[in-house]
């Protein structure tokens, strides 16, 4: 085939094509509205973003009801237009008539809306024509936005500027402007998993792309079973029109099976729970007369997903297995007010109150429940193991066993559970979900906390976040289930820590084990406020007579000699920009919180030799005041601030927040406006035992940096003159490569929102997991990656104590220079950044 220049065919052929061109798009844009709104997607999961999209252009031709509507990006165009919703997906393009529809429907007298999807991950603002009865007046074929999906229960309105409203909905916050009826922003948060969807949308009309057209799309308006995922609404809306006419006896339902074309994969239980039929005022027998006909009737079509790991449950006698423990949940008013407890104003929280934890055939299953309702919620099944550790390919050695699990008890790993949308056609559920629908329930996030066996954070995304403890006499037997031995958690060294609430719960099912537990324990009991002690961290238990040597012998093969490469410091400014969002947030960078980590302020004439940290500003209240004359106070207390320079980390002293048991950073301040303190807070500024001092210096004591490469494997090896050494093995070049490479986004119009997270990060240990997932399994890596501080010797070292205090690496490549960020207890503060150049070709 012959290519021609596009340049010298421009020239050949003249400005008439040209021209051409322009009138062409000129009509295009005319056609569809002139009236845009340019939309863009960010996708963070674990801080970063995983995945995006800008440049949807949304054009409607009118404000309010249209007669022509066009979504477009790089990929796919939807458009309306002539009674007709056309779209291209892949290399085909389609149309529905959707006059003929609802014509061939018998619904000739109903009108349509377009709806956004949200119950999908929001990868892109997706629309979706679908069927509704008229009401006020409307006339087809004008139609509008549909700005709140009327199934969503509403928490909570408001009315903003330049004629902006929002809701937020259970874990969704929905903006839309009045004026246009359009979007402007929707966002999605799973705050334990770390995941927040966002879709935000601006009216431009200047630099759009070029719009596009759909180019002979082929007619399937009579082809449900063709029409793509992107059209599940309007399926459904058929389906819900159908249904709650039948259950209204406007219809029988023979009408139903004419129609039956349009049923495949019906969740039929969730049309129930959303029908305007009023269920409630029918006669039990009859309502379950009509269930069951359609049921019947529908039995071929109806959605078949048992991988659900959330299900309503009315009776305690469906709960499944052995009872091991029946507990209430911390909601009280000290775990409110230390942010341990963070539920929903706008609801009654005593919905739920209590958690039982049951094992069946080796599974668990929670139950979370109140005492007055029957109505219960289980989460499972699941086993405890795949919570705690990976499955490995090869099995380890005693020696590395017991330090991957000691370290990995200091992990905080959160896992989401997922309701199926297909649910048992059952009266009692039904009933229960349309009188509760302000308790939407999809997912559950347990967190497995750290610092101790038997720590559970437990969200109920958008309804509320808490914590529980399981006593140490149920995680022992919970032990001998994971490792089918009889031993305990605490053969591993591991801190058993409870809060004041569960030490008085579990009077006889917690011990201290030995003397010196025991002694620490009686002193918490009496002098410390809020936890207590049963056993404190033996490291060295944990860590007896293994080396960094037998656990590479036991987790690497076929490695190449090391090579000697250069590398330095950065000392120059931090750019946050580059690091996940939990450490841009918990360093103060996003000024959404006070931040986690903290300057010691000057306390005699010696100290103020040294001028203050550059953004060093005076804490509440006074934080508008001038920072050099609260400097030169001599206050000695411990302020927030959100560090400028790595240098800084070495000048000064350095306090980070400690994290507790019941997910608190005790740290923190509790009042967040910048202008106000309590009493509390004030307190906070002289206590180094909530902010602790933590000395970097090991950090930066590296002056020998080697390299080795096994096939797609990198590993390295830092060493100083401290007795202090790195070692990072089993690096996945090709993750490496991939994730150091992607597109930068920038925002056209959220400047916060650029993403220059660019490569791969773990926590310190082995074969760690991520701070999310959803629940598997089988957890297991590809690839089974390391990364542990130790003596020259070979002995193991406590990354978390003070004196080191680097709980996460993150590394990247830029051209040949491999950049190694130390990032800090908690992962509240960037603490290093070496950069080293790679031997020419050392990637390849």
């Amino acid at each position: 085939m012959k290519i021609i220049n596009r340049n010298f065919m421009s020239k050949f052929v003249g400005i008439r094509p040209l021209l051409f061109t322009l009138i062409l798009a000129n009509s295009i844009s005319s056609s569809y509205g002139n009236i845009h709104f340019i939309c863009e997607n960010t996708q963070v999961k674990n801080g970063v973003v995983n995945s995006f999209l800008k440049n949807q252009v949304i054009s409607v031709s009118s404000a309010g009801y249209f007669k022509n509507f066009s979504s477009q990006d790089e990929d796919t165009i939807y458009q309306y237009n002539d009674k007709t919703w056309s779209w291209n997906e892949g290399e085909g393009s389609y149309k529905i008539n959707l006059d003929k529809l609802r014509s061939s429907l018998g619904l000739k007298s109903h009108t349509y809306k377009l709806r956004y999807l949200t119950e999908e991950n929001l990868s892109k603002l997706e629309f979706s024509p679908i069927l509704i009865t008229t009401k006020n007046g409307e006339k087809f074929p004008s139609i509008s936005v549909e700005t709140i999906d009327p199934r969503l229960p509403i928490h909570r309105t408001w009315r903003l500027p330049k004629n902006i409203r929002a809701i937020t909905s259970a874990n969704y916050y929905i903006e839309y402007n009045d004026k246009y009826s359009l979007l402007t922003r929707i966002i999605q948060s799973l705050n334990s998993a770390f995941i927040k969807n966002t879709i935000s949308c601006k009216r431009m009309e200047e630099n759009l792309p070029r719009l596009r057209k759909v180019i002979s799309p082929r007619d399937i308006t009579h082809s449900p079973s063709l029409w793509p995922k992107s059209l599940a609404p309007l399926r459904e809306s058929i389906q819900q029109i159908l249904i709650d006419d039948y259950l209204s006896d406007r219809i029988s339902l023979s009408t139903i099976k004419k129609h039956k074309k349009f049923f495949k994969d019906i969740h039929l239980a969730k049309l129930l729970i959303y029908s305007n039929a009023k269920l409630e005022s029918m006669k039990s027998k009859s309502r379950n007369e009509k269930f069951n006909l359609l049921t019947s009737l529908l039995k071929d079509q109806l959605s078949n997903d048992d991988s659900s790991r959330v299900r309503r449950i009315f009776s305690s006698n469906l709960r499944k297995g052995e009872e091991l423990l029946n507990i209430p949940i911390d909601t009280s008013k000290d775990a409110d007010d230390r942010d341990a407890f963070k539920p929903n104003k706008y609801l009654d929280m005593s919905i739920i109150s209590r958690v039982a934890l049951h094992k069946s055939n080796g599974q668990y299953f929670f139950y979370f429940f109140n005492e007055k309702d029957p109505a219960q919620f289980e989460v499972g099944p699941f086993q405890f193991k795949n919570i705690y550790w990976k499955n490995y390919k090869n099995k380890l050695s005693s020696c590395s066993d017991r330090v991957m699990k000691h370290l990995n008890e200091y992990e905080r790993k959160s896992f989401v559970f997922s309701r199926s949308d297909s649910l048992p056609i059952s009266d009692e559920l039904i009933l229960y979900e349309r009188k509760f629908h302000k308790y939407p329930l999809k997912e559950i996030i347990i967190t497995n906390n750290c610092r101790g066996p038997g720590n559970i954070e437990f969200e109920w995304p958008g309804i509320m976040k808490t914590y529980f403890q399981l006593p140490i006499t149920v995680m022992d037997k919970i032990y001998k289930d994971m490792t089918d031995s009889e031993g305990s958690f605490f053969d591993l060294g591991v801190e058993s820590r409870t809060s004041k609430f569960y030490e008085a719960l579990y009077n006889d099912q917690n011990y201290s084990p030995g003397l010196k537990n025991k002694a620490v324990s009686l002193w918490s009991k009496y002098f410390e406020k809020g936890y207590r002690w049963y056993a404190i961290n033996d490291f060295s238990k944990g860590t007896k007579n293994c080396s960094i040597e037998n656990i590479e012998k036991d987790l690497t093969e076929n490695r190449t000699d090391f090579v000697d490469v250069e590398f330095k410091y950065e000392m120059g400014r931090i750019h946050y920009d580059q690091f996940p969002v939990e450490t841009r947030m918990k360093s103060g960078y996003n000024k959404i919180k006070t931040p986690l980590v903290y300057v010691k302020t000057p306390c005699n004439d010696e100290d103020l030799k040294q001028d203050p940290p550059k953004h060093f500003y005076p804490p509440k209240p006074l934080y508008d005041t001038n920072s050099l004359e609260y400097w030169k106070k001599k206050t000695c207390s411990f302020t927030p601030i959100n560090f400028f320079h790595y240098e800084d980390l070495l000048k000064y002293q350095v306090h980070l927040s400690m994290f507790e048991v019941d997910g608190v950073y005790t740290g923190q301040n509790r009042e967040t406006s910048l202008q106000q303190t309590t009493e509390f807070d004030l307190k906070l500024l002289k206590n180094d035992k909530v902010r602790v001092k933590f000395d970097f210096k090991n950090a930066y004591s590296f002056k020998n940096l080697k390299i080795s490469k096994s096939g797609d494997k990198m590993h390295l090896k830092l060493s100083g003159d401290r007795d202090f050494n790195l070692s990072l093995g089993n690096i996945d070049l090709n993750k490496l490569r991939e994730n150091s490479n992607k597109t930068v986004f920038k925002s056209r119009f959220r400047p916060w929102a650029t993403d220059k997270v660019k490569g791969i990060y773990k926590l310190i240990g082995i074969n760690t997991f991520d701070l999310s997932s959803y629940y598997s399994d089988n957890p297991m890596s590809e690839v089974e990656t390391f990364a542990l501080f130790h003596r020259d010797s070979g002995e193991i070292l406590n990354h978390h104590l003070p004196e080191i205090g680097i709980e996460q690496w993150f590394l990247r490549v830029r051209g040949n220079e491999l950049i190694l960020d130390l990032i800090s207890h908690e992962r509240i503060t960037p603490v290093a950044r070496l950069v080293a150049q790679l031997p020419t070709n050392f990637l390849l």
